[in-house]
């Protein structure tokens, strides 16, 4: 194999692998922007925290990682809202029966209730 070979290998690797994380995170972002859309909602309809279930799949996007996509989610919204990440582990425990861990799916206690304590104190 000469150098030239090596060289459009190493590029064909490479422009796979890259098109993998481009993908991986367009489907990560589309579930954010539903997550995006339930806060949204449930701020106009005067709630101050949601659940939000991290589909095992999305019919129009490749499969995912579970893990890895509430990590994106939760790294999104830090900052400004508190979070408690529910395991499929976590959500095992909390039934007496023996549950099929693998039917199990991440949900994400998002809040911003703080914000508006905030913001009643100012304006008090």
């Amino acid at each position: 194999m000469n150098n030239s070979d090596t060289d459009d290998l190493f590029n064909g690797i490479y422009k796979k692998k890259k098109e993998k994380e481009e993908n991986k995170l367009k489907t990560y972002n589309k579930i954010f922007e539903r997550c995006k859309k339930k806060i949204k909602w449930a701020a106009d309809n005067h709630q101050y925290y949601i659940l939000f279930e991290i589909p095992r799949f999305n019919y129009d996007c490749p499969l995912y990682n579970l893990d890895e996509c509430a990590f994106y989610i939760k790294e999104k919204l830090k900052t400004k809202f508190k979070l408690h990440h529910f395991t499929p582990n976590d959500l095992s425990h909390l039934h007496k029966s023996n549950i099929d861990i693998n039917n199990l799916t991440h949900i994400l206690l998002i809040s911003w209730e703080h914000i508006n304590n905030h913001l009643n104190k100012i304006y008090k």
